[in-house]
């Protein structure tokens, strides 16, 4: 599924909410035809490929509902996305007899649902909906302005996006009353210049740079403030978990090297991760313990007991005070795993994502040829 909708999903199970997910799909993919399902902790799985007769594919997945549920009942349901799930929706909606929340993400992945032929389709399911939710930077900056008129502050300081994650901060009233920074990092910005619209953006008294930038971006953010200025982030003193640092050091007992994979993203990533891991340790012809940090989430977690490639895993965080420990480090290329890897006395590798922002792959490029990987 998209990672929004990952996000949501892992954090209402997270809390021990019980969310089905019936992944609708008009392509030709999981294994054909064939409607499947995953068991996770506190729901399932779906996956519900649509053919050519919609009412029949949605038949399919409510006598699956039923099969394995029986006599449960729906409290909620959500249509996220595109075309299909617009469908979907108030269908299901009104066979379990529960409300309807619509949420409209309006990015190039939606695109479709806006199509003038589709115009109905729309139109029914945010009639059919008690909730809608949907990306508005007016909105956003509504409530945003209650919160600076709430809590009155004297200094606002705005992470990563100048404008806001959707451009909401240009839509603030009075920002110039509040004295405004800015915290910039490594944008994928001709992604990002689109969300800004036709808004100037908001000025900033200071604009802090976290690492390089692109030229355009510079010059964006040169239009909106007198003063950039380089700003190199120190982590705060950190002694690692005494318990954690003798479980390591037991692993490293029997003279194999010691590898750590970090990330704090989804379980799909970290899954990516160990499978680059295992793939990179047979090309050295080696055979490295691993650890394995990551977020204490119980699905992961789940999912890494029953890998059966000898896994070790740790939710210490930070992991940085640990790296003396390791032999190799395998990591994302997010801006904190790379400022912290850069300066380490460690074998490193990254395995960059895709973000829709963030560029990863830009990142690694760079330090792999500022700081060439050490073998």
């Amino acid at each position: 599924m998209a990672q929004s909708c990952d996000r949501i999903v892992s954090g209402l199970r997270q809390h021990g909410i019980e969310v089905d997910v019936a992944h609708l799909s008009a392509r030709k993919k999981f294994g054909g035809n064939r409607l499947s399902h995953q068991t996770k902790q506190y729901g399932l799985d779906i996956f519900c490929p649509i053919g050519a007769d919609l009412s029949h594919g949605l038949q399919r997945l409510w006598n699956v509902l039923e099969d394995l549920h029986g006599e449960k009942k729906y409290t909620h349901v959500a249509s996220f996305g595109g075309y299909l799930p617009m469908i979907a929706g108030p269908v299901f909606a009104a066979w379990v007899g529960a409300p309807l929340t619509t949420m409209i993400r309006g990015n190039d992945f939606d695109t479709a649902v806006f199509h003038p032929k589709r115009k109905q389709v729309l139109r029914d399911a945010i009639e059919a909906s008690t909730t809608v939710l949907s990306r508005s930077p007016a909105a956003f900056a509504d409530w945003l302005n209650g919160k600076l008129r709430a809590f009155a502050p004297t200094l606002v300081i705005i992470d990563a996006f100048p404008a806001g994650i959707i451009g909401e901060w240009s839509h603030i009233t009075g920002l110039r009353s509040y004295e405004t920074w800015h915290v910039a990092r490594l944008l994928r910005w001709s992604e990002y210049s689109r969300r800004l619209g036709s808004n100037d953006g908001p000025w900033f008294d200071r604009v802090f740079l976290l690492e390089d930038i692109d030229p355009q971006h510079r010059l964006y953010l040169a239009k909106h403030c007198p003063r950039l200025e380089d700003l190199q982030l120190k982590d705060p003193p950190h002694e690692p978990d005494l318990k954690t640092v003798t479980k390591i050091q037991d692993l490293a007992a029997g003279g194999r090297p010691v590898w750590a994979v970090i990330h704090s993203g989804g379980r799909d990533e970290i899954q990516q991760l160990i499978d680059y891991t295992f793939e990179l340790a047979h090309g050295k012809q080696l055979d490295p313990v691993i650890a394995v940090f990551c977020p204490d989430d119980r699905e992961t977690v789940s999912i890494l007991e029953r890998d059966g490639r000898q896994l070790n895993v740790f939710h210490d965080y930070p992991v940085h005070a640990l790296f003396p420990f390791f032999d190799m480090v395998i990591s994302a290329c997010g801006l904190n795993a790379a400022r912290q890897i850069r300066n380490a006395a460690v074998h490193h590798r990254f395995l960059p994502f895709e973000r829709a922002l963030d560029d990863q792959f830009l990142r690694a490029s760079r330090l792999r040829s500022r700081y060439m990987q050490r073998d």
